[in-house]
């Protein structure tokens, strides 16, 4: 509670230097102003003793989870800084998601290098980002950004960013090459979103002309930095994106992409992608993004590093990777229409690792911030399902007011390749039917209501988790204020 009332006295003290500010009531001693935004959302959730069990196991009486109902507020405090010369920074404080810090739980408990607990407090807030931007670095199209920053490439721009969503994701390799029998389906579960950080530069180079723009960025960052030699995580990349500006209905955007990150120190994955976003008219939007992978997943292993029984025990020679990953689809939009009804339609396919006791990695890997559906891919109260997976995605929707959105999503999803089947897994191909249903009212431009309910069922490949194929349920309720 302490730290609750911490938090909200820093919330206040920072809004109060802004509207001093705004009003010219403060001179700051650097800077040529100050704004302060921020963020506080409300999540109300429902879970199925299904969902629960999939997620955190069974109890130590064999008996399935129960379901549960939780509370789970987040806040965000920005502060952006204008000084001279171009230069902004830029300061963004949050409570952290990935400590699963519901209302009413205890604080959580951490073991420190040598050995002893501590008690982390459940309501803190932590830097989030905070760097300095400064544009027209030597060009008047060059910028550069410094510092701890969030990196999102989102081609459709519907919050569901499918390669690079640093800052929101959680670490690309967790779970991605496991000894066989130690999961299949790479369910990370919530409570990681928002657990990478990206510590770099980043080069923007920004040319719009009458007829299409383009912008180039090259990055250099650390998304896992250990105190040990070698031993970080890293990752560069170059993206360029093309945009052709309305030019009566049509509007097309292409992104490409080329990126290499680091497993370990002797390892190197590269990633060549392509995507596509294409307005044949105001109604139809065709769309497209693909990504292929190669290089070395895992390199001069040292077998004396890791005895017999660890998940790569004995691999002495290199494990090369083999993946891809993409998806396609339309959407049509009914613009005549008052109720802007609209349908879609997508095909996905994200590639797998059939045998773990061979020397390759097939599994799709990606600093990704896919939420589409409520169980299977959402990352911070459903299964955050990553890699190996296709899935036939069908939308519809309407909006019966102007600020009301009301959607439907089925999906149809099944494993991107077939594992090899053991004693623990028999080779169940289908993950699950998926349908989920979404409210949004827009009740003014600063909040936002949101409310919706997930069905999973068909669910073969939970049978070793859950016994017999069941069906998983969620439900949420959400408020959003935005100042």
């Amino acid at each position: 509670m302490r730290r609750t009332l911490f938090a909200i006295a820093v919330f206040l003290v920072l809004f109060a230097i802004a509207s001093l500010c705004e009003a010219g009531n403060v001179e700051t001693k650097k800077s040529k102003g100050i704004t302060l935004s921020g963020e506080i959302k409300l999540d109300s959730v429902f879970s199925n003793r299904e969902v629960n069990t999939t997620i955190y196991g069974r109890t130590l009486a064999g008996k399935r989870q129960s379901s549960s109902t939780f509370f789970d507020p987040t806040i965000t405090l920005n502060l952006d800084i204008w000084l001279a010369n171009q230069v902004k920074a830029y300061v963004s404080l949050k409570t952290p998601e990935y400590l699963v810090d519901d209302i009413g739980s205890p604080s959580t408990t951490l073991i420190t290098a040598g050995l002893t607990t501590v008690n982390y407090p459940s309501r803190l807030l932590e830097v989030d980002q905070a760097y300095v931007h400064i544009k027209e670095f030597g060009y008047k199209e060059l910028s550069v950004t410094l510092g701890i920053q969030e990196i999102v490439y989102d081609l459709l721009g519907n919050g569901n960013p499918f390669f690079l969503a640093l800052g929101r994701s959680e670490d690309a390799f967790t779970n991605n090459f496991q000894a066989p029998g130690n999961g299949v389906l790479e369910l990370n579960g919530p409570g990681l979103a928002g657990s990478v950080e990206a510590g770099g530069i980043k080069l923007c180079y920004n040319k719009k002309t009458k007829r299409l723009q383009f912008k180039g960025e090259a990055l250099f960052v650390t998304t896992v930095e250990t105190r040990q030699r070698d031993l970080d995580r890293d990752l560069f990349a170059l993206v360029g994106t093309i945009t052709i500006p309305h030019e009566k209905d049509y509007m097309a955007k292409i992104i490409l992409t080329l990126a290499g990150m680091s497993h370990n120190p002797a390892s190197r994955i590269w990633t060549f992608g392509l995507g596509s976003l294409v307005k044949a008219t105001k109604s139809l939007e065709v769309f497209a993004e693909a990504y292929g992978q190669s290089g070395t997943y895992w390199d001069n292993f040292d077998p004396a590093a890791d005895p017999p029984g660890t998940a790569l025990s004995n691999e002495t020679k290199s494990i090369i990777q083999q993946s891809f990953g993409g998806y396609g689809g339309f959407k049509y939009t009914v613009l005549k229409s008052a109720w802007k009804p609209f349908i879609g339609a997508e095909w996905w396919w994200l590639s797998g690792d059939p045998d773990r006791t061979d020397r390759k990695q097939q599994n799709f890997i990606s600093y990704e911030d896919v939420d589409d559906t409520i169980i299977l891919e959402e990352n911070n109260y459903g299964y955050d399902l990553d890699t190996n997976y296709s899935a036939l995605k069908l939308r519809a929707g309407f909006k019966p007011g102007r600020d009301w959105e009301l959607s439907m999503l089925y999906g149809n999803f099944r494993t991107g390749r077939a594992v090899k089947r053991s004693a623990l897994f028999p080779g169940y191909e289908k993950i699950g039917d998926e349908l989920d249903v979404q409210v949004k009212w827009d009740y003014t431009e600063d909040i936002t209501f949101r409310a919706g309910v997930g069905f999973l069922w068909n669910g073969k490949y939970f049978k070793p988790v859950l016994g017999n194929a069941k069906t998983h349920e969620l439900i949420f309720f959400e408020a959003v204020l935005r100042f």
